[in-house]
């Protein structure tokens, strides 16, 4: 009975078309990775353009103020790090600068940052 066992494993093993699957598994998975690294890539992309545009949206709008409020300030801070993590470039840095100098209002009063 183990012969008979051997002998199958062996047949099975030496055949070219169990090496053909699985060298099929094994090309489909690395067909999926590099789909799915494509993707993540695009969704990177994407969550970056996202972050600028929310970004250059409301630092020129405080820019324009004057002034900006504390949940204003707070809301750019938690954008900018995710947005320097993906690489975000230089012109939302530049306007973060300007925006880090204005002061801060609350209630109508300004108070300094």
């Amino acid at each position: 009975m183990n012969n008979n066992i051997t002998t199958i494993l062996v047949a099975i093993f030496a055949s070219t078309g169990f090496w053909t699957v699985v060298n099929t598994f094994i090309t489909n998975a690395k067909d999926k990775k590099k789909d799915n690294e494509k993707d993540n890539k695009v969704i990177k992309e994407a969550l970056l353009a996202l972050l600028h545009d929310a970004l250059y949206d409301k630092c020129t709008t405080v820019l324009e103020v004057g002034a900006i409020s504390p949940d204003d300030y707070e809301n750019i801070v938690t954008m900018i790090k995710p947005y320097e993590q993906l690489g975000g470039n230089g012109t939302i840095h530049k306007l973060w600068a300007e925006v880090d100098k204005l002061p801060t209002y609350q209630g109508g009063q300004e108070n300094e940052n």
